[in-house]
């Protein structure tokens, strides 16, 4: 076992010697690769905290309104808008 195992190192060392530019675009697609990860997560963390702080601006008691239907909970009727700011625990509601 020890031997196989020497001489498998050996084999793929004495590769990556013939395979100079093989070896080294592989290395180098994964470090593009991590750094890719990486970027992204930085972003999406960077983004994350930009809108919770612009949305901690508001409150908790703060209600948005948006006059495009985002697909969630059905569109807002008359009838729903007139109950919204009689409820006690909306204290403000915002209308673009």
């Amino acid at each position: 076992m020890r031997f196989e195992m020497s001489e498998n190192t050996r084999m793929a060392f004495d590769s990556l010697r013939q395979h100079k530019t093989r070896s080294l675009l592989t290395v180098l697609g994964v470090v593009i690769g991590i750094m890719a990860i990486v970027a992204v997560a930085s972003i999406m963390v960077g983004l994350d905290r930009d809108i919770r702080g612009f949305l901690d601006q508001y409150g908790t008691n703060t209600l948005f309104v948006f006059r495009w239907d985002f697909g969630f909970r059905g569109r807002l009727t008359p009838r729903k808008a007139d109950f919204l700011p009689k409820r006690r625990t909306c204290t403000t509601l915002t209308l673009p």
